[in-house]
């Protein structure tokens, strides 16, 4: 049930504190959804219509239901941030431990693409090691013993004949 200020009262003023008390006499206890209405401070006349009433709108509307659907719409809002918050942090610690991933294959790569530079480098030097002492060797007429053993030495290896 509505208790509306037009039901209670013609074209008097009321205040505030009356019309609480009128509206909660008539408001049902399951039904809280009274409405309280403050008129302007206009001056009118005693035998003012209906009408006049209903042309003269309130300024202030205030509702048990309209409270409650302010501290409905808070509570979403609050809710609504604080998941933004967390899912926004969720994120943020998803993007560190991606990175984090990231950074860590990046140095295990780098790490094996230079072993593989050494490793190849090494055998690039090796051979070319080998070419030339096999090349200054042939010229001088070495036997080829001394040849293992310069290919040896130049792998990093010792062979089992030399040592």
């Amino acid at each position: 049930m509505t208790c509306r200020l037009e039901d209670v009262v013609d074209s008097r003023r009321i205040d505030i504190s009356t019309l609480l008390r009128l509206a909660a006499r008539r408001a049902e206890p399951e039904n809280a959804n009274f409405v309280i209405r403050t008129f302007p401070r206009t001056p009118r006349c005693a035998n003012s219509h209906h009408e006049d009433i209903l042309q003269n709108r309130p300024q202030h509307l205030i509702t048990i239901r309209t409270i409650e659907r302010l501290i409905s719409d808070f509570a979403s809002i609050l809710v609504n941030i604080i998941c933004r918050v967390l899912v926004l942090s969720f994120l943020l610690r998803l993007i560190v431990i991606v990175s984090s991933v990231l950074v860590s294959l990046i140095i295990v790569v780098d790490i094996f693409v230079v072993l593989v530079f050494v490793v190849s480098a090494r055998l690039i030097v090796g051979i070319t090691c080998y070419r030339l002492a096999r090349t200054a060797l042939q010229f001088l007429g070495w036997p080829l013993p001394i040849l293992a053993f310069g290919v040896t030495v130049s792998s990093g290896t010792v062979c089992r004949k030399c040592s």
